[in-house]
């Protein structure tokens, strides 16, 4: 989406809400004053980005290119992202339905809105309670947050052992049907009564489920059972990647592979609104995850890690330390990222770093091998080292020549397609 002058709100695209009310968005902002409840000004932040669901806060754009935009004047927009759990689906496709975790509930709504709920479960009740007598039940008390593997018809559970704690539980649900399918679970606990689960106690995780953090415990369930785990508080963002393969109760403190704590310049989290908490991209195929939040304050730069959802053993670092304008994250070809900035675009083209992983493994043992888009057709591979290393982080002007843009006084913005086609003809059916 490009204006013809960034000044004027509305430019070519005759955006509504943007021409209410000049304060909404106003297209030249830098993010240089804006407090964490002016939200809805952040018209090209990092928060912005629809993760790996077909949403975004400010527009839905259909696969054929148009565009409708939501009401700043309600909550809507943005409390979507409050409670879902993320999903780490077959190849080719995002999530189309929506499951979220608030204390002893697991529930199903409404894509649509936030509102609407379509089933539910009491993880407290019944034969969801205990677990090898254990007092600690899944939900036992606000602080919970999940992954669901599509292709492993696996789910984990985390929940602090009490409000402020630095310890935690994950609980493992493997199943026997898809919870995404809504012919074999139309229901939640179609899931959950056709599980076997198991209960594992994490160690000590500095900041892991104290009151401020909710529900931003940001996990990846690996097809291996390895579980990755992101926070991010305040200058703060941290990964680690624990073993969970175990079937049977385990009380003691978990095993983690490595962690990794990366500093940032303050900014806004958890402790602001759930709507800051940290989110999840998938590649195209669906077997790399990038678990970002911005670098600064209002929305810019970002700080990332890129992890194989096959074994989350497999992780490395991208930081992009930029202070003023912002950009979005998002898949790009079969295995890569890209990062469009939305800087103004008078003399240069439309701004983007990118990443290619296509000639790296997932073994967690041997280097990360990618590419970068600054780099030209006789420049050879990168390799950093797995877990430690941290990506280059140049940005290319010419990477690609974008349709559209104005070469002069331009700050553009950009929003997901809301879905695509299937991919290789997948399609659900009864079998």
């Amino acid at each position: 989406m490009t204006n013809s002058t960034a000044s004027y709100s509305s430019g070519q695209q005759h955006m509504h809400m943007f021409g209410y009310n000049s304060d909404y968005g106003t297209l030249s902002n830098s993010y240089s004053s804006q407090g964490y409840g002016s939200y809805d000004h952040f018209t090209m932040s990092m928060f912005q980005g629809s993760d790996h669901y077909p949403y975004n806060w400010y527009s839905t754009v259909s696969p054929d290119g148009r565009m409708s935009m939501h009401s700043f004047h309600g909550s809507d927009h943005h409390q979507k992202y409050y409670r879902r759990i993320n999903v780490i689906m077959k190849a080719g496709r995002r999530p189309r339905r929506q499951f979220n975790i608030s204390n002893f509930y697991f529930t199903e709504t409404g894509q649509g809105s936030r509102y609407g709920c379509k089933s539910s479960l009491d993880l407290s009740t019944n034969s969801y309670q205990y677990f090898g007598g254990s007092s600690h039940a899944p939900g036992s008390n606000n602080y919970g947050s999940g992954c669901y593997n599509q292709r492993t018809k696996t789910l984990v559970l985390y929940y602090a052992t009490s409000n402020g704690a630095s310890q935690g539980d994950f609980y493992i649900y493997r199943g026997t049907k898809d919870l995404m399918s809504e012919i074999e679970c139309p229901k939640v606990e179609d899931f959950f009564d056709n599980c076997t689960i198991s209960k594992q106690r994490s160690n000590d995780a500095t900041n892991w489920g104290y009151s401020s953090l909710n529900y931003n415990v940001n996990l990846v369930m690996g097809d291996n059972d390895h579980v990755g785990v992101n926070i991010r508080q305040s200058s703060n963002n941290m990964y680690r990647s624990f073993d969970c393969t175990t079937t049977t109760m385990n009380n003691t403190s978990m095993s983690y592979y490595s962690t990794r704590n990366e500093g940032q310049t303050t900014s806004y989290g958890p402790e602001q609104g759930m709507h800051y908490r940290a989110r999840m991209v998938l590649s195209w195929d669906t077997e790399w995850a990038g678990l970002y939040s911005p670098y600064y304050y209002y929305g810019c730069g970002a700080t990332i890690y890129f992890c194989s959802t096959l074994d989350p053993r497999r992780m490395v670092h991208m930081q992009w330390s930029q202070s003023n304008q912002g950009g979005i994250l998002t898949p790009s070809g079969r295995n890569g990222f890209k990062i469009f900035h939305g800087a103004n675009t008078d003399g240069q083209p439309i701004q983007s770093w990118g990443c290619e992983l296509g000639e790296t493994s997932h073994d967690p043992t041997q280097n990360f091998n990618y590419y970068t888009n600054d780099q030209g057709y006789n420049d050879s591979i990168r390799s950093i080292s797995n877990f430690s290393g941290t990506m280059s982080n140049s940005f290319a002007s010419y990477t690609f020549q974008y349709p559209g843009y104005h070469y002069s006084t331009s700050y553009p913005r950009f929003a997901n397609v809301s879905w695509w086609e299937n991919k290789n003809g997948y399609v659900e059916t009864s079998s």
